[in-house]
């Protein structure tokens, strides 16, 4: 067996921390194994670690008092270091004499965030994976006997120190059915002591796969995470394996990792802040924009100002506002966990970007970004500080032009009350600071006028294209529907003129047909013959103008619906001038 696979297989069998550990692989793996038989043949049990640092740094030539990792002391001044003596004729070295007057640059206090370099790093695998196999929940007697030989051979191989066999046993073991999660952490152990982090990541996710509550596990796959500099992983990992199953060797190894994740953050986050100016932008805007901003702002501006300039300082409506008119883009906020929109910041801009910032309330003290489905979208494609640097310039800008007309009106002002004289005690002051307001709100309003990118005739432009805009549609709406009005009164005079012709088509075929129940109801006088049909046209049409008799319409009306006269005739002196009767009269008489 290779001497650093035995050390490794013998520092995970005892109670190291990470330190003694690291101090063990800078000797040579024989040199280590001799430390460690010390720790067994003088029978040390408690503090094998502190045992182990001090007979390591021993034999690295190192002092004996470094047991545990002295802090690091602050790097002296030498401007701050008294003078050397010198003789009472010679001056004082220059360097001496004005290093104290100079201006010193405190260097930042990294005393307890320095990013030692990890030794214990291995390469990702040479090798290619394993298979994780299979799992067979009822084998059969042959396979049950197979996989009893194998893992019998498995853990002779182990006890005996050869890796190797206990390896192929094992993986023998998995492929032929026996792939349990406790096969596979066991595997992924026996893997990490032959430094194949990748492989054994492989095999202890498989095994949480089947069974996502081993804490072996969790910290088998923790350290190959963190041999493989995954600090990030290896935090999770072995957090959860502490909760399940808590091992004090590991807690050296979670500590030293969580420091490692904590350092990357602390230098992401100064990797942001280096960026020219980020952090200052928001609050410069705001105090260039102050005339408008100090009204929204309960505290005094200029300590409004020193205060969000901190860090760690949380921001409100007014910084809301601040970067919506720096981007020039609409931020909705939405009620906490629902679609009700609370509020728009920057409502009446051009809207350039059509999809708006999108915020969520959530316990009035946190702000939540709300992403589409789509994905978020940057607002603009230019670098970071160009659009903010750009709308700081051209509030100062506004500034400034306000600025110049508001002293030469107060220059004016100051001439004409001097040339009419003071017509009483304190007027003219009274006037020249009432103008001077009044100069200030009017500045202030055409700048923010300018800034809203809409001038008195873009406006009048604007709402003068809306009103012809309505016009136009209200005269085509009105057009449509007087349309719309003549065909429907076509369509009705149309109905009319076929339901009069009907009625009277109907009427003439009874009289024609039945004379005598024409003149039974009264269609034609009595007395009155009927015209064959060889009579003249003429005496017909004086015969029937003679015996000329009108129903109601209702009578006619339910005849239209295809009724016999006869029926709606006898209906109507049931029951009168009442549609709904003569109709339910004719339904029911229906086959009689």
């Amino acid at each position: 067996m290779d001497p650093s696979e035995k050390l490794e297989a013998e520092m995970s069998m005892l109670p190291l921390d990470h330190e003694a550990m690291s101090l063990l692989r800078r000797l040579r793996p024989k040199e280590a194994l001799e430390c460690l038989q010390q720790v067994g043949v003088q029978g040390i049990s408690a503090n094998v670690s502190s045992y182990i640092k001090i007979k390591v740094k021993q034999k690295l030539g190192e002092p004996d008092s470094e047991d545990e990792k002295p802090q690091k002391m602050p790097t002296p001044v030498p401007a701050r270091a008294p003078p050397p003596m010198q003789p009472p004729s010679a001056p004082p070295p220059a360097p001496a004499a004005q290093a104290p007057s100079a201006p010193i640059q405190e260097p930042e206090d990294d005393s307890e965030d320095s990013d030692d370099e990890d030794f214990d790093l291995l390469p990702e695998d040479a090798e290619p994976l394993l298979d994780s196999g299979f799992n067979e929940p009822e084998p059969s007697e042959k396979q049950e006997e197979a996989l009893s030989k194998w893992k019998q051979e498995a853990a002779e191989a182990l006890e005996s120190g050869d890796a190797r066999t206990a390896l192929d046993r094992y993986t023998e073991a998995i492929q032929g059915g026996g792939a349990s999660a406790l096969m596979l952490a066991k595997r992924g152990e026996l893997l990490l002591k032959q430094k194949r982090p990748l492989a054994a990541i492989k095999d202890c996710s498989a095994a949480l796969a089947l069974n996502e509550d081993m804490g072996k596990a969790y910290r088998i796959r923790g350290i190959a995470n963190r041999k493989l500099g995954r600090y990030a992983d290896a935090k999770k990992d072995l957090v959860l394996a502490q909760k399940l199953d808590f091992d004090e060797g590991i807690s050296a190894i979670e500590k030293f990792v969580t420091e490692k994740v904590r350092l990357a953050e602390k230098k992401e986050s100064k990797k942001r802040l280096r960026l020219p100016g980020q952090i200052d932008r928001c609050w410069k805007y705001l105090a260039s924009e102050r005339a408008y901003f100090e009204q929204f702002v309960a505290e005094p501006f200029e300590q409004f100002l020193g205060r969000i300039q901190r860090q760690g300082e949380w921001g409100d409506d007014v910084e809301i506002e601040a970067l919506s008119e720096i981007y020039d883009c609409r931020v909705e906020i939405y009620a906490s966990y629902s679609d009700s929109l609370m509020r728009t910041f920057h409502e009446a801009c051009d809207a350039k970007w059509p999809q708006p910032i999108r915020l969520q309330y959530e316990g009035h003290a946190h702000y939540n970004s709300l992403a589409p489905k789509s994905g978020l979208m940057p607002i603009s494609k230019r670098f970071p500080g160009e659009i903010e640097d750009a709308a700081i310039r051209r509030s100062r800008s506004r500034n400034a032009v306000s600025e110049s007309i508001s002293a030469y009106l107060r220059w004016v002002c100051k001439e004409d009350h001097f040339e009419a004289g003071l017509r009483r005690e304190g007027a003219g002051e009274a006037d020249a600071k009432l103008t001077e307001q009044e100069v200030v709100d009017e500045s202030v309003r055409l700048s923010r006028l300018e800034f809203m990118h809409k001038s008195e005739e873009e406006m009048d432009k604007t709402l003068a294209n809306s009103r012809a805009e309505w016009e136009k549609s209200e005269r085509k709406r009105m057009d449509e529907e007087v349309v719309d009005a003549i065909l429907q009164q076509s369509v009705l005079e149309e109905e009319q003129k076929q339901l009069m012709i009907a009625m009277k088509e109907s009427k003439d075929d009874v009289i024609h047909n039945k004379p005598e129940f024409a003149a039974l109801y009264g269609m034609v006088a009595n007395g009155a013959v009927v015209p064959s049909a060889s009579s003249s046209s003429g005496n017909e049409q004086d015969l029937r103008d003679s015996r000329e008799f009108q129903y109601p319409e209702s009578v006619y009306g339910v005849m239209s619906m295809g009724f016999p006269l006869e029926k709606c005739i006898q209906a109507y002196h049931l029951v009168g001038d009442n549609p709904e009767g003569i109709l339910q009269y004719c339904c029911q008489t229906i086959g009689r």
